[in-house]
């Protein structure tokens, strides 16, 4: 450092080393004071996070306990239903009108199951205190019902009370209809496919399927004290005169059927003593409470206008030919009864309905 005449200025050379160490020692003050600053940044920030990892971890804890207890138990408690109940039941009802579907189908019910669009604030009775912790109950039941309509269905689950359930209760129900269900599998006289309780309910019907049919059920888990008389068409296998075949560790008890023609076997062709057992006529007719429709056959004859008269035959007679009533007169037509011929040469067995058809008559002849 030179004065303005060029020569050594110690005075100038002294400031400018004051300058600089007063210029590394601000910057030293602030390094310091940023350093200072980013640690108590840090030190806050590891704070937080140690916080939020603490918090998480309680969450956490306190999820996996709720999810060891979640859900409850789940119970069906329609098994136990008594006259007295009235929720969740469908009773003392009448069908005689046809109903015909792909899958699922039955004289008083489709399927009796638990519905996807479940809505617990609407469909669900809460009792006790609040909790992750449910237990369910159940009841779907139906009881008392009798179903008399012709059963059509495509492809599966198909009867005379309903087609399919997976749970619920099917009680003293009564099936007369026949089921006419060529390619589908899963077909009884009471229920096609039931995972649930089919007690002490009874049928007479002409079953037609594929395979899975059954009197009382195609494949049941739980089947008590019922009654069929049925006869089976067309189907190829799991076939028997109470179910065509049993669930794994089902519950079957004190069923029996009245073989018509050839004796199906009570479990895909096998009997069982005290399960699914066929007896004479003698014995099925002995049975305690055992309903007059399986010893009398009802034939109803249908007119032109849509009127009908009835006949009652005794289980395996013939009809009087006298007894079959007169087709009316129409002009110009000549009247039948639609299967007049099966009828009189046949032994009746079973329920039938015949419906008058005219065909008009040839009024001119041809000739040369």
């Amino acid at each position: 450092i030179t004065s303005e005449n060029g020569t050594y200025d110690p005075d100038s050379m002294t400031a400018a080393q004051n300058n600089l160490a007063g210029s590394l020692s601000s910057m030293l003050g602030t390094t310091g004071q940023i350093v200072e600053d980013n640690q108590s940044a840090s030190d806050s920030i590891s704070s937080d996070l140690q916080a939020i990892i603490n918090q998480t971890s309680a969450i956490s804890s306190t999820l996996s306990n709720a999810s060891s207890n979640l859900g409850g138990s789940f119970s069906d408690v329609s098994d136990d239903d008594t006259q007295a109940d009235t929720i969740g039941k469908v009773a003392n009802c009448l069908n005689l009108g046809f109903i015909g579907a792909d899958l699922n189908v039955g004289g008083i019910s489709g399927a009796v199951t638990l519905e996807n669009d479940l809505d617990p604030e609407e469909d669900i009775d809460i009792t006790g205190n609040e909790s992750l912790n449910f237990d369910y109950e159940v009841r779907a039941v139906i009881r008392n019902c009798e179903n008399q309509g012709t059963i059509d269905a495509k492809r599966q689950n198909a009867g005379g009370i309903a087609g399919y359930i997976s749970i619920g209760l099917v009680h003293s129900s009564v099936n007369t209809g026949n089921i006419n269900a060529t390619g589908a599998d899963y077909v009884g006289g009471i229920v096609g496919q039931s995972e649930g309780y089919i007690r002490n309910c009874d049928t007479k019907c002409i079953l037609s399927a594929a395979s899975y049919v059954g009197g009382i059920s195609g494949l049941a888990t739980t089947v008590s004290d019922c009654r069929s008389m049925i006869q089976i068409e067309d189907a190829t296998e799991r076939i028997g005169g109470v179910l065509g075949q049993a669930s794994t560790d089902a519950t079957i008890e004190n069923n029996y059927f009245l073989p018509v023609k050839t004796d199906l076997g009570g479990i895909d062709g096998i009997s069982y003593e005290s399960r699914a057992k066929s007896l004479s006529k003698e014995e099925f007719f002995a049975l305690e409470n055992i309903p007059s429709m399986y010893e009398t056959q009802t034939l109803r004859f249908i007119f032109d206008g849509g009127s009908s008269k009835n006949i009652t035959v005794n289980f395996g007679e013939r009809i009087n030919v006298s007894d079959i009533p007169s087709v009316p007169k129409k002009e110009g037509y000549r009247g039948t009864w639609e299967g007049y011929d099966e009828l009189i040469s046949s032994e009746i067995v079973f329920d039938a309905t015949f419906t008058c058809v005219y065909t008009p008559l040839n009024t001119t002849i041809q000739s040369r």
